[in-house]
């Protein structure tokens, strides 16, 4: 398997490709959808604590390109509740 390489400037212009752009000079990259300025924001959901200290550099290394993300620690099952009832974009696992 081919590893795909970490490279922000090139995440950052296919974002801009698809139409997601800084507008409001905020920091986050937006993007008019359905008449609505939505920003780019993520919010992962994430039951174990030992795995906060990855998810946080992951969050600094988005913030630097304009993607805005949210971290929460759920208990597990709450998580599995969600997951359950497919109240999620995407998961982690």
């Amino acid at each position: 398997i081919k590893p795909v390489p970490f490279d922000p400037n090139e995440a950052l212009k296919l974002l801009n490709g698809a139409g997601w752009k800084d507008t409001d000079k905020n920091g986050i990259l937006d993007k008019v959808i359905g008449g609505k300025k939505t920003e780019l924001s993520i919010t992962i959901l994430d039951p174990s604590p030992d795995f906060m200290k990855y998810l946080t550099v992951y969050k600094e290394d988005a913030s630097k390109i304009g993607v805005d993300i949210q971290i929460k620690n759920v208990e597990w099952n709450s998580f599995v509740s969600l997951l359950d009832s497919r109240k999620f974009e995407a998961v982690r696992m």
